[in-house]
């Protein structure tokens, strides 16, 4: 077994953990790694994504490369994402301990970071079933008129909670036309959309006025952003659908910004369109004396 500890090291409580993780994976055998947080790339040159995930997930250090049985995140639900965004869609699971603000995505601290470990070694937690996102960009050239010139090319990528696009350094209204398996669905006029997972219904999308949605949902939920019409809603999708956001109308919405679950999102040419479907191998969390997703919901946001 190889346990791969992700840890925030500008938070002391989270590096002071690791240290004492470390110690006990020392004292019973169990192999490790550790690193930084913001040591792992904002974004992956290359995911596993949902056609090739047989690998597992690798870790290489300076004592060689690791297949990786389970993820050990210390911090907040930032630095869970950004372990999440590592582990893609290879099932590896992920115990998340908090020493953040919200720790929605983690299990608290307070009782000690060896017993919340031992429990999960000895399949004492609950396993969770997370869906994800997998987002496509299609990027093209357009000229002075804004008519397109170039065909277009291709960057995917992984998102635990949400994919957000939003007006950018114009800051103007942005227009965005949507639509689901092929179908005309909405066009949104106003700062943007979120296109959140069902995870992520709690995140960005809840404080734009977004549902909260079970996490055994495996569909999407998309929220506009300050729309300028009284007819904009959140819309749900089912398992399966796939949505598409169209951004060729203008200038103002080509320059749009984008973000995956918190991080900007810098691409190497104009975005044209998005093309969003729930990955096909969902992200693991594993919990520890957890009461259930609407009890923990209650305490949380309440």
């Amino acid at each position: 077994m190889h346990i791969l500890i992700v840890r925030n090291n500008s938070n002391a409580g989270a590096v002071a953990a690791s240290h004492e993780l470390i110690a006990y994976f020392q004292q019973r055998g169990i192999g490790y790694s550790a690193c930084d947080a913001f040591e792992l790339p904002r974004f992956p040159n290359k995911p596993i994504d949902d056609e090739d995930d047989s690998a597992g997930l690798v870790y290489s250090d300076e004592t060689g490369s690791h297949t990786v049985d389970m993820v050990v995140v210390l911090g907040g639900d930032g630095t869970v994402l950004r372990a999440a965004r590592m582990v893609g869609t290879s099932g590896v699971p992920i115990l998340g301990i908090n020493f953040g603000h919200l720790g929605f995505l983690s299990n608290p601290s307070n009782g000690g970071v060896v017993q919340v470990v031992e429990a999960a070694l000895a399949g004492d937690v609950t396993r969770e079933e997370r869906s994800n996102l997998h987002v496509e960009a299609s990027m093209a050239t357009f000229d002075e008129q804004g008519t397109l010139t170039g065909d277009s090319h291709f960057a995917t990528f992984f998102a635990l909670n949400e994919l957000a696009i939003t007006r950018g350094n114009l800051g103007r209204v942005v227009t965005l036309s949507v639509a689901v398996n092929g179908d005309a669905f909405m066009t949104i006029r106003g700062d943007g959309v979120v296109l959140a997972s069902a995870t992520g219904s709690t995140a960005y999308a809840l404080s734009a006025g977004g549902p909260v949605i079970s996490p055994a949902h495996r569909g999407m939920v998309m929220v506009p952003l300050a729309p300028h019409s009284l007819r904009s809603r959140a819309a749900v999708t089912a398992d399966g659908e796939v949505v598409t956001i169209d951004l060729a109308g203008d200038e103002a919405t080509r320059s749009s910004s984008f973000f995956i679950d918190g991080a900007l999102l810098c691409l190497d040419g104009k975005a044209n369109r998005f093309t969003v479907s729930t990955g096909a191998r969902p992200t693991v969390l594993l919990r520890h004396r957890y009461d259930g997703f609407y009890p923990y919901a209650a305490k949380t946001f309440l």
